[in-house]
């Protein structure tokens, strides 16, 4: 059997979905958020 969570935690392709990519495109988004309510 295949262990889903395990395949995508462990995902580490530059700009795919990897976790960490994800995490770091969510704060890029709410930085500009951010900025454009100033």
């Amino acid at each position: 059997a295949i262990n889903l969570d395990k395949c995508v935690n462990g995902r580490t392709s530059l700009g795919g979905p990897a976790p960490q990519n994800v995490l770091k495109e969510a704060k890029r988004i709410e930085k500009i958020l951010k900025e454009q309510d100033k």
